[in-house]
């Protein structure tokens, strides 16, 4: 879902939305690096150093609990996975538009997002 507003080749975000969702994918991938440092070290190390972090020297990041509504978030996977399968059963690539499916009122706060990822023609 971020992948269109961080690239808004069609300008349908702000900057705003645009950087926020850069800046989402930056502070994701720094904590991807660190989290799996002990892991594939290699890797992350080579990455991290390109980034300007120091694996050997950075805290590990400490959990929070967090009020996320997990159920939401199932509602979204699904969203998705209809998409997808109408799609399929149409024929038509993941990237070419679609008619006829509309984002349910639960994720209507996710609207923008879903319609320009799948490109939904409403």
């Amino acid at each position: 879902m971020v992948k269109s507003r961080a690239y808004n080749n069609e300008k349908n975000f702000s900057k705003e939305e645009s950087d926020s969702a850069k800046y989402t994918l930056n502070f994701l991938l720094d904590r991807f690096l660190i989290l799996f440092y002990p892991i594939i070290p290699q890797i992350t190390s080579l990455i991290a150093k390109e980034r300007g972090i120091d694996l050997l020297r950075i805290d590990y990041p400490v959990s929070k609990k967090g009020n996320s509504d997990l159920a939401l978030l199932k509602k979204i996977i699904d969203f998705n996975g209809e998409v997808w399968k109408q799609k399929k059963i149409k024929g038509i690539s993941l990237r070419e538009k679609i008619e006829g499916i509309s984002v349910p009122k639960e994720l209507k706060p996710f609207e923008k997002d879903l319609k320009n990822a799948h490109h939904l023609i409403f």
